[in-house]
Protein backbone atom coordinates (compact mmCIF):
# COMPACT_ATOMS: atom_id res chain seq x y z
CA UNK A 1 0.00 0.00 0.00
CA UNK A 2 0.59 4.03 -0.41
CA UNK A 3 0.60 5.28 2.47
CA UNK A 4 -0.20 9.58 2.21
CA UNK A 5 -0.15 12.88 4.36
CA UNK A 6 -3.66 14.00 5.60
CA UNK A 7 -5.33 16.45 3.88
CA UNK A 8 -3.51 20.11 4.32
CA UNK A 9 -0.49 18.12 5.42
CA UNK A 10 2.17 17.75 2.74
CA UNK A 11 5.04 15.04 3.36
CA UNK A 12 6.32 12.10 1.10
CA UNK A 13 4.17 9.15 0.68
CA UNK A 14 5.61 5.97 2.29
CA UNK A 15 5.32 2.39 0.65
CA UNK A 16 4.32 -0.18 3.22
CA UNK A 17 3.24 -4.09 3.38
CA UNK A 18 0.62 -5.22 5.73
CA UNK A 19 -0.27 -8.48 6.96
CA UNK A 20 -2.53 -9.90 9.41
CA UNK A 21 -3.34 -13.55 10.49
CA UNK A 22 -4.74 -15.57 13.25
CA UNK A 23 -4.68 -18.70 15.73
CA UNK A 24 -6.97 -19.71 18.44
CA UNK A 25 -5.26 -17.32 20.83
CA UNK A 26 -4.22 -14.47 19.30
CA UNK A 27 -4.23 -11.96 16.26
CA UNK A 28 -1.37 -11.27 14.42
CA UNK A 29 0.13 -7.92 12.54
CA UNK A 30 3.12 -7.27 9.95
CA UNK A 31 3.88 -3.77 9.16
CA UNK A 32 6.33 -3.06 7.17
CA UNK A 33 7.46 0.68 5.51
CA UNK A 34 10.41 1.54 3.64
CA UNK A 35 12.49 4.37 5.46
CA UNK A 36 16.26 5.15 6.40
CA UNK A 37 16.73 3.86 9.79
CA UNK A 38 16.16 6.47 12.97
CA UNK A 39 16.28 5.81 16.02
CA UNK A 40 16.64 8.28 19.43
CA UNK A 41 15.88 6.63 22.93
CA UNK A 42 15.73 9.62 24.81
CA UNK A 43 13.49 11.83 22.49
CA UNK A 44 10.44 9.83 20.56
CA UNK A 45 9.82 12.10 18.29
CA UNK A 46 13.39 11.86 16.82
CA UNK A 47 11.98 7.86 16.30
CA UNK A 48 9.68 6.79 13.83
CA UNK A 49 6.27 5.64 15.01
CA UNK A 50 3.20 3.61 13.92
CA UNK A 51 -0.16 2.82 14.42
CA UNK A 52 -2.70 0.29 13.70
CA UNK A 53 -6.41 1.59 14.14
CA UNK A 54 -9.31 -0.83 14.26
CA UNK A 55 -13.25 -0.38 14.30
CA UNK A 56 -14.42 -1.14 17.20
CA UNK A 57 -18.42 0.44 16.58
CA UNK A 58 -19.66 -0.02 13.35
CA UNK A 59 -20.47 3.11 11.84
CA UNK A 60 -17.16 4.50 13.48
CA UNK A 61 -15.19 6.53 10.58
CA UNK A 62 -11.82 6.37 9.88
CA UNK A 63 -10.21 9.64 11.38
CA UNK A 64 -10.12 7.98 14.75
CA UNK A 65 -13.85 7.52 14.88
CA UNK A 66 -15.02 10.73 13.30
CA UNK A 67 -15.90 11.10 9.69
CA UNK A 68 -13.77 12.65 6.75
CA UNK A 69 -13.29 15.12 5.96
CA UNK A 70 -13.90 17.00 8.30
CA UNK A 71 -12.35 14.89 11.19
CA UNK A 72 -14.71 16.00 14.20
CA UNK A 73 -18.29 14.36 13.68
CA UNK A 74 -17.94 11.08 15.59
CA UNK A 75 -19.38 7.93 14.62
CA UNK A 76 -18.81 5.59 16.56
CA UNK A 77 -15.20 4.12 18.71
CA UNK A 78 -11.81 2.80 17.15
CA UNK A 79 -9.57 1.09 19.17
CA UNK A 80 -5.42 1.80 18.47
CA UNK A 81 -2.43 0.16 19.15
CA UNK A 82 -0.10 3.73 19.15
CA UNK A 83 3.79 2.54 19.16
CA UNK A 84 6.55 5.10 19.68
CA UNK A 85 9.99 3.56 19.87
CA UNK A 86 11.20 4.18 23.18
CA UNK A 87 13.29 0.50 23.54
CA UNK A 88 15.97 -0.65 21.14
CA UNK A 89 15.24 -3.12 17.97
CA UNK A 90 14.87 -6.69 19.43
CA UNK A 91 13.19 -5.53 22.65
CA UNK A 92 9.26 -7.09 23.50
CA UNK A 93 7.27 -4.41 24.03
CA UNK A 94 3.90 -3.81 25.40
CA UNK A 95 1.35 -4.43 27.87
CA UNK A 96 2.07 -8.45 27.66
CA UNK A 97 5.87 -7.90 29.13
CA UNK A 98 5.51 -4.42 30.20
CA UNK A 99 3.67 -2.12 33.28
CA UNK A 100 1.53 1.08 33.07
CA UNK A 101 3.52 2.81 35.33
CA UNK A 102 2.76 4.27 38.50
CA UNK A 103 -0.31 6.64 38.10
CA UNK A 104 -0.90 5.66 34.28
CA UNK A 105 -3.74 4.22 32.68
CA UNK A 106 -3.42 0.17 32.22
CA UNK A 107 -3.38 0.96 28.67
CA UNK A 108 -0.38 2.64 28.71
CA UNK A 109 2.97 0.81 28.34
CA UNK A 110 5.47 2.15 30.79
CA UNK A 111 8.68 0.70 29.57
CA UNK A 112 8.65 1.06 25.73
CA UNK A 113 5.42 2.94 24.69
CA UNK A 114 3.30 0.15 23.00
CA UNK A 115 0.07 1.65 24.35
CA UNK A 116 -3.46 0.30 23.91
CA UNK A 117 -5.49 2.89 22.88
CA UNK A 118 -9.10 4.02 22.24
CA UNK A 119 -10.55 7.31 20.08
CA UNK A 120 -14.11 8.65 19.14
CA UNK A 121 -12.29 11.70 17.28
CA UNK A 122 -9.00 13.24 16.51
CA UNK A 123 -9.12 15.00 19.90
CA UNK A 124 -10.07 12.36 22.54
CA UNK A 125 -7.39 9.59 22.06
CA UNK A 126 -6.31 8.24 25.37
CA UNK A 127 -4.87 4.87 26.85
CA UNK A 128 -7.32 2.46 27.88
CA UNK A 129 -9.09 3.56 31.30
CA UNK A 130 -12.57 2.07 30.92
CA UNK A 131 -14.04 -0.91 32.72
CA UNK A 132 -11.59 -4.28 31.93
CA UNK A 133 -8.95 -1.69 30.55
CA UNK A 134 -5.75 -3.35 29.80
CA UNK A 135 -2.91 -3.73 27.47
CA UNK A 136 -1.82 -7.30 26.40
CA UNK A 137 -0.42 -5.81 23.06
CA UNK A 138 3.19 -7.32 22.44
CA UNK A 139 5.55 -5.98 20.10
CA UNK A 140 9.03 -6.01 18.57
CA UNK A 141 10.59 -4.17 15.68
CA UNK A 142 13.78 -4.25 13.56
CA UNK A 143 15.61 -3.01 10.27
CA UNK A 144 16.74 -4.45 7.31
CA UNK A 145 19.79 -1.89 7.38
CA UNK A 146 19.75 -0.55 11.66
CA UNK A 147 22.84 2.40 10.74
CA UNK A 148 21.32 5.69 11.29
CA UNK A 149 20.57 7.16 8.05
CA UNK A 150 21.12 4.27 5.73
CA UNK A 151 18.02 3.23 3.70
CA UNK A 152 15.87 -0.08 3.86
CA UNK A 153 12.74 -1.00 5.83
CA UNK A 154 11.24 -0.99 8.83
CA UNK A 155 9.41 -4.45 10.59
CA UNK A 156 6.72 -4.04 12.85
CA UNK A 157 5.49 -7.59 14.49
CA UNK A 158 2.76 -7.02 16.37
CA UNK A 159 0.00 -9.42 18.45
CA UNK A 160 -2.76 -9.40 20.96
CA UNK A 161 -5.41 -12.10 22.65
CA UNK A 162 -8.10 -11.98 20.08
CA UNK A 163 -10.46 -11.45 22.98
CA UNK A 164 -9.56 -9.42 25.74
CA UNK A 165 -12.91 -8.49 27.54
CA UNK A 166 -11.80 -5.05 27.21
CA UNK A 167 -15.22 -3.02 26.02
CA UNK A 168 -12.16 0.10 24.61
CA UNK A 169 -10.67 -2.96 22.52
CA UNK A 170 -11.86 -4.85 19.12
CA UNK A 171 -12.96 -8.45 19.60
CA UNK A 172 -11.83 -10.88 17.01
CA UNK A 173 -13.15 -14.35 16.02
CA UNK A 174 -13.10 -16.29 13.06
CA UNK A 175 -16.05 -15.77 10.66
CA UNK A 176 -15.79 -12.20 11.64
CA UNK A 177 -14.65 -9.19 9.44
CA UNK A 178 -12.66 -6.48 10.83
CA UNK A 179 -12.08 -2.85 9.84
CA UNK A 180 -8.06 -1.31 9.89
CA UNK A 181 -6.33 1.57 9.35
CA UNK A 182 -2.57 2.63 8.95
CA UNK A 183 -0.35 5.12 9.78
CA UNK A 184 3.40 6.02 10.25
CA UNK A 185 5.15 8.74 11.71
CA UNK A 186 8.53 9.75 10.32
CA UNK A 187 11.41 11.56 12.61
CA UNK A 188 12.96 13.49 9.53
CA UNK A 189 9.79 15.26 8.95
CA UNK A 190 11.60 18.49 11.03
CA UNK A 191 14.78 19.29 12.88
CA UNK A 192 12.60 18.47 16.19
CA UNK A 193 11.25 15.04 14.67
CA UNK A 194 7.34 14.85 13.68
CA UNK A 195 4.62 15.85 14.99
CA UNK A 196 0.81 14.54 15.90
CA UNK A 197 -0.28 15.82 12.76
CA UNK A 198 2.48 15.11 10.56
CA UNK A 199 2.26 11.59 9.61
CA UNK A 200 0.86 9.42 6.29
CA UNK A 201 -1.63 6.82 6.58
CA UNK A 202 -4.25 4.58 4.93
CA UNK A 203 -7.32 5.99 6.59
CA UNK A 204 -8.06 8.56 3.87
CA UNK A 205 -8.62 5.55 1.47
CA UNK A 206 -11.11 4.45 3.29
CA UNK A 207 -10.94 1.02 5.87
CA UNK A 208 -9.14 -2.24 5.22
CA UNK A 209 -11.32 -5.21 5.91
CA UNK A 210 -9.90 -8.03 7.30
CA UNK A 211 -11.94 -11.73 7.13
CA UNK A 212 -11.10 -13.97 9.94
CA UNK A 213 -11.57 -17.12 7.61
Amino acid sequence: MTLEPIAGEDFDEKQATLKVAYDSDNVYVLLTVDDDFDLNLEDAKLSPANAIQWAIDAGAGEAMGAEEPDRETSLGMVDIWHWELECAAGVDSGGAVNPSGDGKDPGNDATCNFDDEWATDVESREDDNGAGAENSLLGVFSHSDPTVGNDGTFIFEMSRPLQTGDAQDAQFAPGDTARLAVAYWDPDNGPDGWTDDEHVQSANQGWIEVTFN
